[in-house]
């Protein structure tokens, strides 16, 4: 079975099975953000468009979601950091998750769906 893997530094890859094919495109604005001691969100100003690759996951056992989303939450913390995401056919992307929140659903006993938009960095 075909898996992409999400790595941040030195950790070891959480593995998950391959998106459904292909990818598609958005387009969606970078927005400059800070956040307040109190926690507050402050959007200081919108940024210009980029390209983002959206992946449609279905059919993903709970322990692999599980572990992306502790990846997504504990990990990387968000959007607000840059991983390695190796696609299926092991070619590796920097990237940012564009996503400000997990929001997977669950199909089936032991079955989720849900999607990943991710942001290539430019090398």
């Amino acid at each position: 079975m075909a898996t992409v893997k999400f790595t941040y530094g030195e950790e070891d890859p959480i593995e998950v099975r391959a998106p459904l094919f292909p990818f598609t495109v958005e387009t969606r604005k970078l927005v400059a953000v800070d956040f307040s001691a109190g926690g507050t969100l402050d959007i200081t100003k919108l940024g210009s468009d980029v390209e983002v690759r959206v992946y449609a996951f279905d059919n993903i056992p709970d322990s692999q979601r599980n572990a992306l989303k502790s990846f997504f939450e504990d990990t990387i913390d968000g959007p607000m950091t840059e991983f390695t995401f190796t696609d299926s056919d092991e070619t590796e992307y920097t990237v940012r998750w564009m996503d400000p929140t997990f929001d997977w659903i669950q199909t089936a006993h032991n079955r989720h769906r849900g999607d990943v938009a991710l942001y290539v960095v430019p090398s």
